[in-house]
């Protein structure tokens, strides 16, 4: 439009002339920048990055590749360049070869029944039930225990519990099959009295023997040592309990945990070795020679290995091959010794049989 045409245009329409030219469109022109004089070319981009790539180089910040290309007598670019250079190329991150592990489910041990998890801290153990955790010297009834009471029996013993097969897999978990069916079969009507009580005694004496081991392994290395020398006293070993204690745990080498004396003279030695494993985890064949090896070393040819756990049968049979005479005393066995000579234990109660004299009745 003209602008003596645009004049009476506004006059005539009452507009001002100022918004129309404000109003009116405007063509812009964009210039492409023109490249600062410094920038790289493209072929020293390149050259930066293949650089960069180095094998020297593929563990280091731009800035360390930097401060060793100066001491090279070497300048490219400007630690700021190098990181733009990268950036273009998408390489600004972990430029390091490192391994990515992936995502795993952590390792968990699960019981299905008793004795079959073992754990130093019990304050956190996972129980069956989610948010339910057991301490050390609180009990939680199961389920089966549950059901028990909701419908009590007439007469609640051992025979019936071992109807359960958690309780009897518990109470077996320590004693022969023999002495379990003795007890079930304790109170059939054909048993004497004296097989009823004798299949009771061997079922206490097993729930005695679990007891005596898991209160073992609930105390500290120490208390098993002090437990050791109790009981070889008690066998009649080391003289005298001052005696033995000054021995064992006296060499410390070579694997031996102690010496004591066979006799109160001291005429004959024994050495001894301790371990105090939870159960499953048997003691094998190379711990057993090794505890002979010492023995040869020390000149000596009698030992006792004692352990809380089990022996290997590589292990037994190792022991029985060598010329040293070794004795393995296992979980087992040392219960049974400390139940035998006291350690550990007191009588409860003691019942006396009385059977009829019959040399009081003969008449003379």
């Amino acid at each position: 439009m003209p602008k003596g045409q645009r004049r009476a245009a506004c006059v005539a329409t009452g507009l001002v002339r100022s918004r129309l030219y404000s109003r009116s469109t405007r063509v812009t022109v964009v210039t492409p920048q023109r490249p600062h004089h410094r920038a790289l070319t493209p072929i020293e981009r390149q050259a930066v990055l293949d650089v960069l790539h180095e094998v020297r180089f593929i563990d280091q910040a731009p800035a360390e590749i930097y401060a060793i290309l100066l001491d090279e007598g070497r300048y490219l670019c400007s630690i700021r360049t190098m990181y733009r250079i990268l950036a273009a190329n998408a390489e600004v991150r972990e430029r390091r070869n490192l391994r990515r592990h992936p995502v795993y489910t952590r390792p968990e041990l699960l019981a299905t029944g008793p004795n079959q998890v073992w754990s130093w801290d019990i304050t956190k153990l996972k129980g069956p039930v989610k948010g339910q955790f057991f301490k050390r010297g609180r009990f939680a009834i199961t389920p089966s225990g549950t059901a028990l009471l909701a419908n009590p029996p007439t007469k609640l013993d051992t025979q019936h519990l071992l109807s359960v097969p958690a309780f009897r897999e518990f109470y077996r978990a320590d004693q022969p099959e023999e002495t379990v069916g003795a007890t079930t079969q304790g109170a059939a009507p054909s048993a004497t009295p004296e097989e009823v009580i004798e299949a009771a005694f061997n079922a206490t004496q097993a729930a005695l023997r679990t007891e005596l081991l898991e209160r073992i392994l609930q105390n500290g290395p120490g208390f098993f040592e002090g437990l050791i020398v109790d009981l070889l006293v008690a066998m009649g070993y080391g003289g005298s309990h001052r005696n033995a204690a000054a021995q064992l745990g006296r060499t410390g080498d070579g694997g031996v945990d102690g010496v004591i004396n066979e006799d109160v003279l001291g005429l004959d030695r024994v050495y001894v070795q301790a371990k105090r494993y939870t159960p499953g985890t048997s003691v094998g064949r190379p711990d057993v020679q090794a505890f002979t090896g010492s023995l040869v070393g020390l000149g000596a040819t009698k030992g006792v290995f004692v352990t809380t756990s089990t022996f290997s049968p590589q292990a037994v049979e190792f022991a029985a091959r060598i010329p040293q005479r070794v004795i393995l005393i296992d979980g087992k066995r040392l219960t049974e010794l400390m139940i035998e000579h006291g350690v550990g234990v007191r009588s409860s109660r003691v019942l006396e049989f009385k059977r009829i004299d019959e040399d009081f009745f003969v008449e003379e």
